[in-house]
């Protein structure tokens, strides 16, 4: 996932609200080091910076990126590591069977599960297609 426009970032935002989301999310953005660049999990650098809530502070440690309920979901960046980061969101592209025409995924979550892995770490999404028949797709979290 990376936010390149003001319509991801506001979907983002949307998405959260809706989950009633109360606590920090990494959203997958990270620096290294004060002399280095804002990078996404996918090695892109970041082309916007206009969504932090306040000026980024100057730190020789690495650096995660968090969305903040009480701003707003405005970003704000705290060391990497601990509870504050634990939670993230990420981006999943839509898997074969779900986007075929007879898919059995809805365009809303309906009947969906999902389930924190710890071990891996990562979040898996189950949606019953039919009885018996189900269908998963799997998000890794990369820190």
């Amino acid at each position: 996932m990376w936010v390149e426009s003001n319509s991801q970032f506001e979907a983002i935002r949307t998405y959260l609200k809706e989950l009633d989301v109360i606590e920090n999310v990494w959203i997958g953005l990270k620096r290294n080091s004060e002399a280095s660049e804002f990078t996404w999990t996918n090695y892109q650098p970041l082309a916007r910076s206009g969504y932090f809530r306040e000026e980024v502070p100057r730190s020789s440690d690495p650096v995660c990126v968090v969305t903040d309920p009480t701003a707003n979901f405005k970003w704000h960046s705290l060391h990497c590591g601990g509870p504050e980061v634990a939670s993230f969101v990420c981006e999943l592209p839509v898997p074969y069977w779900a986007s075929k025409s007879n898919g059995c995924m809805t365009s809303m979550m309906e009947g969906m599960t999902v389930t924190f892995l710890p071990e891996r770490p990562a979040i898996q999404l189950t949606k019953e297609c039919s009885p018996g028949v189900s269908k998963n797709v799997t998000c890794k979290g990369n820190m």
